[in-house]
């Protein structure tokens, strides 16, 4: 009897990890449903940012067409052109996009963690029903 209560006592730890491993799943798989969240938002700021700066440079260009012959109108107009296409709009630019492959690498390391985490388990499951195999086998 003491091999069968060996085994048992075997067989519920295995329980316990798989259901540690049940609720680790269901953390990551918040977590990756917040992370495409966070993807899906990081796109439309980097679209809206992207899409404002296109029609920025259009409006000046065409003042800039428009003003060939003022001075003024022409230095404003390329000042201003010069600033949108500038060092800082790319910098911001950059960041965004930056931003973005972060949030992709981590939805990445989060399947991969999700996935390990799910192989485990189903080794865990595989050595629980052996074990369960094996206490049949000595109650026989």
């Amino acid at each position: 009897m003491e091999k069968v209560d060996e085994i048992m006592y075997r067989i519920r730890q295995k329980e316990v990890q798989v259901d540690i491993f049940q609720s680790q799943i269901k953390q990551l798989e918040i977590k990756l449903e917040k992370l495409f969240y966070a993807k899906d938002k990081q796109f439309k700021v980097l679209d809206q940012f992207l899409e404002s700066q296109y029609k920025r440079k259009q409006k000046y260009q065409e003042v800039l067409e428009i003003s060939k012959n003022i001075r003024f109108m022409k230095t404003h107009s390329t000042r201003v052109l010069d600033i949108i296409q500038g060092t800082n709009a790319q910098k911001t630019e950059q960041k965004l996009e930056l931003s973005r492959r972060q949030i992709d690498a981590e939805i990445h390391q989060t399947q991969i963690e999700i996935d390990q985490a799910r192989l485990t388990m189903g080794r865990l499951e595989i050595n629980i029903d052996q074990l369960y195999y094996e206490r049949r086998k000595l109650s026989i």
